[in-house]
């Protein structure tokens, strides 16, 4: 061994040439390529298993889905675009569809065909209400239809019965036109005859004598303004009393233009200023209770009397107005005055207190 360690030691080693060197590395650095190409197929096989075993539902790299999505965006856009333009469309679609049959409907003879239909008359007509309306044969359906609120204005102003008026449509081409009548509140007493006086005071020239009842209410009043005055200051007043009075007729003297006479069923005669009479006639339950039969006069404030008095006053009157009498009375008929006078002192009395009540209000 120590022989061959000396042999060994004292040859030197043989340098390599230049060829052999680059052949030296060349295989090194083939071996490596291989090494590296080796883990290179590892990793792929590595990463094609995982691509194998990942679930459908997992999203896939940005990198290859930004293709799809492009695509995407792009089909939305111009499903919205279409929509939008058919939005806008249809509306100029259906308004053209419906002039057109606007149109072609006016043209035809169905355009003017209606049928009105009155409903609540009782004292006027129906063909009276349809001529108040205005309403013409001639008229398009679409007009009535606009202008319902017109027609029933004009039915309330031109027919006096009429108190209010409701029109309706019902297709296809009928108007119903409901109307609510005035009752009749008295009868006027014309040189025609009897005239119905509606609960307006308008009075209407339709005779109804027919419908006359012995408890009608009869106005000898000729001006239209104090006749719907006096049902305008009746219906203020309590009805009861009002059915007791049975003629109404106008006798102005000369403080006042205005007055009334209202002859009553119990055979009172009240005298009471138009213009006041709501006011006073209100009194009348309480004076019936306090007097006779007689004469109620309300002209200015609240007293009764007889027609023998008012006689004997207005004989007294005749007589200290004429110059060629002298005005002497006798003890009896100062007696009897006085008799008169004393009797009616409780009388007296209870109406100075209606009087303060009126004064009061």
């Amino acid at each position: 061994m120590s022989k061959k360690n000396k042999h060994d030691q004292a040859t030197p080693e043989r340098e390599l040439s230049d060829w052999q060197k680059r052949n030296i590395e060349f295989l090194k650095k083939k071996q490596q390529e291989e090494q590296m190409k080796a883990k290179a197929a590892k990793g792929l096989l590595a990463k094609r298993k995982s691509l194998m075993n990942q679930p459908a539902s997992e999203e896939k790299p940005a990198g290859q889905l930004k293709p799809k999505k492009k695509i995407k965006k792009v089909s939305q856009q111009t499903i919205k675009k279409e929509r939008t333009t058919f939005i806008k469309v249809v509306p100029i679609i259906v308004t053209a569809m419906l002039v057109l049959l606007a149109s072609v409907f006016y043209l035809t003879p169905y355009s003017q065909q209606k049928v009105l239909q009155v409903i609540g008359v009782d004292q006027t007509t129906a063909q009276d209400v349809n001529q108040a309306s205005g309403i013409k044969e001639s008229d398009y359906l679409t007009s009535v239809f606009l202008k319902t609120k017109i027609y029933e204005k004009a039915i309330t102003k031109n027919n006096p019965w009429v108190k209010e008026t409701k029109i309706s449509y019902q297709f296809p081409n009928i108007f119903n036109i409901k109307v609510k009548e005035y009752q009749i509140y008295a009868y006027g007493l014309t040189e025609e005859g009897y005239r119905p006086i509606l609960e307006s005071g308008t009075r209407v020239d339709t005779t109804d004598a027919g419908a006359l009842t012995g408890e009608a209410l009869i106005v000898e009043l000729t001006d239209k303004k104090q006749i719907k005055q006096l049902v305008a200051e009746l219906l203020k007043v309590d009805q009861q009393i009002v059915s007791q009075v049975r003629n109404v007729s106008l006798t102005p003297s000369k403080a006042t233009a205005d007055l009334l006479q209202l002859e009553m069923y119990d055979g009172n005669l009240v005298r009471v200023p138009l213009s006041e009479l709501s006011k006073k006639l209100s009194y009348y339950n309480k004076m019936i209770q306090l007097t006779d039969v007689g004469i109620i006069d309300m002209e200015v404030g609240i007293y009764r009397t007889t027609s023998e008095l008012e006689a004997q006053s207005q004989s007294r009157q005749e007589e200290n107005t004429s110059a060629s009498e002298s005005s002497i009375f006798s003890d009896e008929t100062e007696s009897s005055d006085a008799s008169e006078m004393s009797s009616e002192v409780s009388v007296e009395i209870a109406i100075s207190e209606i009087e303060e009540n009126l004064s009061a209000e």
